[in-house]
């Protein structure tokens, strides 16, 4: 028969009870936990009453948690379950009475929270995440949220029969039960209750709380039943604390006795619950600092840990720290990449990440390029992000508020990425010398399993290292041997390859010199480094038959730890400011040291800072000694030497080393620092003044910026090293970094004045340009034209990169790198070359026509002596004209060709220089005479004294001046008489170079025919004033007559020529015009001396008509004399 139970116990006289606690959990991975109450009764009058409590786990479904009867599932819908499923679980006379739907609970970035439902739910507190906060009023009595009234249970209900029940929802099933456990028992009579957890359960803290005498006990002599849950899980929580007195002086009285201590301890703990007695004390030698351990057997919240931390900190005079395991539970997802999180209920601040590899030693896990934290604010949970090959070992997690810190672990097993070596022993299957076999071997740096194979060979398996005895196939005349090393890594097959060359009869190969063994032809040898160092050398056998320089890629062993260590910081291990700052002391300490650097040890070096620009990218370095030895260290790698390797692999080397110094100099912060010198850097901090201008390695530097901070580098002997796509340039200054720390994100501007390394030529154009994408762009520079000794740049920046610093401050940060290249040729102005080819056609045709019909008019046009004279000195002059411009157009169409043949354009430099001489000198032939008939009317020249004259000025000065010069300048400098890109003269400097040689002799004629023309307006124009008939229009016509018609024979444009070589065209627009005007008057001066000789003349152009009459039937005189002039042209020459 069964026993009485009362249904309203909270207002119901009793004389006895008795309450049992049972969890119900799922063994599915996705259940949900809640904790429901049953409270069984009869329709007869009480006795005694039993509460059973029930820790459900179910299996849901869904996206929203609905908690109703005790059970738990998900969805945004009613939830309607069928709970004859219970009733037929117990007796006949058992009966369900109700089940209520209490709250309705969302769940978001693992924080709840709940409403309560209108049937009656209340919220028992203002604030709480937890469906059991809602409470529900029956009859007069409070039942705790989430619990099912039972009505006429056995007091011996076999409770197993819970196991498997459904939940249902729209008829379908939507959770399953599947496990049920006892974990408390109350007793109660009449007014006394005492209630006792299960020997696996503690007290719920709540309990421990409210009531003191209960906490630590089995029992408790109090009506705890309405606490829910009333008992949890014992766990084991590990805490270890470290005590270190404020004070120097020994504590006699506390630290000085490990049981005092213990004592104090032992009182403050036992106030948690799960606390079983048991602490250890360790005081240090100098009693001023202790550590302590103490097991728990329940969780706990961490304010109340933190304030029993402070009242024992205030008894101690000490600073106390706590760190638990066991209350974190962390996880491991193995998915594209390991997820590793730890999840807490409690608020912390702070969450950080530690790695304990294979020896032991434990590191800070940082962001790196390997790993990725996140961590929100405040810090409930935290989660690591691993790559496929990060390290393995023991991973921490660290949630910390002030003294306490929560931790968990994990061991993650990832085996390191194979590492295959490879050899031949030889290294060249030599068929000549009746070798038959070699000994190939594959070695594996760590534990795999490996298959080596050759061609027509047996496979061999391993898993350290193997040798293969492989056949040569010198009968099949095959050029190599391929063999083949495959390891299997996470279902990823690895593979090295192993050509091993073949050298057969016939083929050219290099003899072994010092160590390096025979090889064929386009092969490489390689070499083992000495004991102190790792890698290797290789040489190479060219297709002479000779060796190619050896590259050594030998690194010391320090230096390539040092590169490790650097490596593992940039990855996130170990990434932290005194690591970033030990790893910079080594490397000064390993630069400074007294050795021969390799370009392997400098590469080394680079890729270090390299990694720590990575590394300090991700956390905050600040540290004036810090930026002393990455100044110090980065000096030291560019004063090592870099030669051994070829001109593509040191700019790739000079373009990382700056792109790291950059990246250095924005990353470390600096405090007091105002600058830091070293031979080939100057390094310079300014926080205040920042805008007022300054100078660093004699750089005139001013910023335009509302920056907090300024940090500027000048480096030496990096400028040249570096990569330049700008084509037929040159570095010409060094290279100043800047880097700018602003509160504003505004545009920035600097303007620098870099004294040049060699002056600048005249016409070459200086580029201004700052360091981007790893090369130079001049996009935001300009250069300011001021003086050749000095380049002006302005360079503007816009905006930066904005990062937010721990103190929450944003802040803007802008970097970059400046320098200077100048041309190595004077700059072309456009359209310039295509005047000149123009100019030049039209000239040679215009000079062809021209001395045809002086030959045709000849004898008509020369019957007076000065006409003689005349005409002879133009024909000269507009043949050597026309020899010269064929010269310089012929240069100009093949280019190329004279590149190729220097003899070619020696010959082409010595014929313009002997044709434009020539006529130069006919041109200064004309001038005298005309000079001496204006000034000795009565004394005229004849013409055998003109034709000797005429002779020795018009041939064999320009002769001799040519030929002394060249063989000057090819006896003395080396043969640098003409530029061979030009083909032309060379000019050095003033007064230096072959070029005066033909400028001197010019100029002297154009003085001297300038005075003539002037000699010449003069006298034209006396007759007019001594007539008292002053015209000043028929003046200014006579004036430019005579210039018209002087200016092409007497060279007068040419003057511009001196103006040209003398102004620089990147001065501004009036150089430019000037050469413009020179280059159109020189190019075009045959179609002048075509208009002025031929269509100015009244006399030539009667005759050209007498001759072109001859075409008529009736011979005349003119016709004669035209046909004589014809056969008679010659006597011209």
């Amino acid at each position: 028969m069964g026993k009485n139970k009362h249904l309203q116990y909270s207002q119901s006289p009793l004389n006895s009870s008795s309450q049992r606690w049972i969890r119900l959990f799922s063994r599915n991975t996705s259940y949900m936990i809640i904790m429901c109450r049953v409270i069984m009764s009869s329709m007869f009058a009480p006795m005694f009453y039993c509460l059973l409590f029930f820790h459900v786990q179910a299996t849901v479904f869904g996206s929203t948690d609905i908690y109703i009867g005790g059970f738990i599932a998900e969805g945004t819908f009613e939830l309607n379950i069928t709970l004859q499923n219970i009733e037929d679980a117990y007796d006949n006379g058992t009966e369900i009475k109700e089940a209520v739907l209490l709250a309705e609970c969302e769940t978001f970035e693992n924080k709840s929270t709940c409403q309560c439902k209108e049937s009656g739910g209340v919220w028992s507190g203002q604030v709480c995440q937890d469906y059991r906060c809602c409470i529900l009023a029956v009859n007069g009595s409070a039942v705790v949220s989430g619990e099912f009234k039972i009505d006429n249970i056995t007091s011996n209900a076999d409770l197993q029969n819970l196991l498997n029940m459904y939940l249902y929802h729209l008829m379908e099933p939507t959770g399953k039960i599947t496990g049920v456990v006892e974990v408390a028992e109350c007793v109660g009579s009449g007014n006394e209750t005492k209630c006792g957890c299960k020997s696996d359960h503690i007290w719920n803290s709540t309990v421990c709380a409210d009531h003191p005498q209960c906490c630590n006990n089995a029992e408790c002599q109090a009506d705890v039943s309405n606490y829910t849950p009333l008992c949890l899980p014992k766990v084991n929580v590990e805490l270890t604390g470290e005590i270190k007195s404020k004070s120097k002086s020994k504590k006699s009285a506390i630290w000085g006795l490990d049981s005092s201590l213990e004592n104090m301890l032992n009182s403050t703990f036992q106030k948690m619950s799960g606390y079983g007695g048991d602490v250890s004390v360790n005081v240090s030698s100098d009693s001023l600092s202790a550590v302590f351990s103490v097991t728990l057997n329940a969780v706990f919240q961490t304010a109340q840990l933190q304030k029993l931390i402070n009242d024992l900190q205030v008894k101690l005079t000490a600073d106390i720290t706590v760190e638990s395991e066991g209350i974190v539970e962390i996880k491991l997802s193995d998915k594209e990449q390991y997820e590793l999180s730890c999840d807490l209920e409690d608020e912390m601040k702070v969450c950080s990440w530690s790695l304990k590899n294979k020896d032991n030693k434990e590191m800070v896990v940082g962001e790196g390029t390997e790993t990725e934290i996140r961590c929100p604010s405040p810090c409930y949970n935290t989660m690591l992000v691993l790559e496929k090959n990060a390290r393995a070992g023991w991973y921490t997690c660290r949630l910390t508020s002030d003294s306490i810190s929560h931790k968990a672990s994990v061991k993650l097993n990832i085996p390191e990425p194979p590492v295959i070596i490879m050899k031949s022993k030889p290294q060249t299957a030599d068929c000549t010398e009746g070798l038959e076999s070699i000994n190939v071997s594959c070695k594996m740096a760590n534990d795999f399993n490996f298959t080596l194979s050759c061609p027509d060979n047996d496979v061999k398996t391993g898993n350290a290292e193997e040798s293969l005895i492989v056949d040569i196939p010198c009968k099949d005349k095959l050029d190599s041997l391929k063999c083949t090393c495959n390891v299997t890594y996470y279902d990823e097959t690895y593979s090295q390859n192993l050509e091993v060359p073949v050298l057969k009869s016939g083929d050219r190969f290099c003899v072994s010199e010092n160590g390096w063994p025979k090889t064929k032809v386009g092969s490489t040898a390689t070499q083992s480094c000495g004991p102190e160092r790792v890698g290797n050398k290789s040489r190479t056998c060219d297709e002479n038959e000779d060796w190619g320089s050896v590259f050594n890629y030998c690194v010391r062993k320090d230096v390539d730890n040092l590169l490790k260590s650097a490596m593992d910081i940039a990855k996130g291990y170990g990434n932290t400011p005194e690591e970033v700052g030990n790893i910079f002391s080594v490397m000064t300490n390993v630069t400074n040291l007294e050795y021969e650097a390799t370009l392997a040890d400098v590469e080394a070096f680079i890729n270090t800072l390299g990694a720590l620009n990575t590394a300090t990218s991700n956390i905050e370095v600040i540290g004036d000694s810090v930026m002393t030895d990455f100044i110090e260290s980065a000096t030291n790698v560019l004063s090592m030497d870099w030669s051994g390797g070829n001109k593509t692999y040191k700019e790739n080397l000079s373009a990382n080393y700056l792109q790291s110094v950059e990246g250095l100099l924005q990353n470390i912060q600096v405090n007091q620092s105002s600058g830091y010198n070293t031979t080939l850097m100057q390094f310079q901090v300014r926080q205040k003044d920042i805008k007022y201008p300054r100078t660093i390695f004699d750089i005139s530097l001013r910023l335009s910026t509302s920056a907090s901070q300024a940090k500027i580098l000048a480096i030496k002997n990096l400028s040249e090293l570096l990569p330049n796509r700008f084509l037929d340039t040159e570095s010409s200054s060094i290279v100043v970094a800047v880097a700018l720390q602003s509160n504003k994100s505004e545009p920035s501007g600097i303007n620098l004045e870099f004294p040049l390394k060699k002056k600048k030529p005249r016409n070459h154009e200086i580029i201004c340009v700052r360091w981007q994408n790893s090369m130079w762009d001049k996009e935001g520079c300009e250069w300011k034209p001021r003086n050749n000794s000095h380049a002006t740049c302005d360079c503007y920046l816009k905006g930066g990169e904005t990062m937010t610093g721990n103190n929450s401050k944003v802040s803007t940060r802008v970097r970059m790198s400046l320098s200077t290249l100048m041309s190595k040729s004077p700059i072309e102005l456009p359209g310039l070359e295509e005047i000149t080819l123009a100019g030049l056609g039209a000239s040679i045709c215009c000079l062809v026509i021209f001395v045809f019909v002086e030959c045709l008019v000849w004898k008509a046009v020369t019957k007076t002596d000065i006409a003689f004279f005349r005409h002879t000195a133009l024909v000269n002059i507009a043949t050597f004209l026309l020899l010269a411009n064929v010269s310089f157009l012929v240069t100009s169409l093949i280019q190329d060709l004279t590149q190729q043949h220097p003899t070619m354009c020696l010959v082409l430099a010595l014929a313009k220089h002997l044709f434009y001489l020539v006529m130069f000198f006919w041109m200064f032939s004309l001038s005298m005479i005309l000079l001496h008939q204006l000034m000795f009317v009565f004394s005229p020249v004849m013409r055998k004294t003109f034709f000797f004259v005429s002779i020795f000025t018009g041939y064999i000065c320009p002769m001799v001046t040519v030929s002394v010069t060249y063989m000057y300048y090819h006896l003395t400098h080396d043969g640098s008489y003409y530029d061979p890109h030009t083909c032309w003269l060379k000019y050095d400097a003033v007064l230096q170079g072959s070029i005066h040689a033909f400028l001197l002799p010019v100029g002297v004629i154009i003085l001297i025919n300038l005075f003539t023309m002037v000699k010449v307006i003069v006298t034209h124009l006396r007759p007019q004033v001594s007539a008292g008939t002053v015209d000043e229009r028929e003046i200014a016509k006579s004036i430019l007559k005579v210039i018209a018609i002087l200016t092409p024979v007497f060279g007068v444009s040419w003057a511009l020529g001196f103006l040209v070589f003398v102004l620089d065209v990147t001065d501004g627009i009036l150089p430019k015009m000037v050469s413009y005007a020179f280059t159109i008057t020189t190019s075009l001066q045959g179609l002048f001396i075509l208009l002025t000789g031929i269509l100015g003349e009244i006399k030539v152009q009667n005759e050209v008509s007498k001759c072109v009459s001859c075409v008529k039937p009736e011979r005349s005189e003119s016709t004669r004399n035209c046909t004589s002039s014809i056969k008679k042209n010659s006597s011209l020459f």
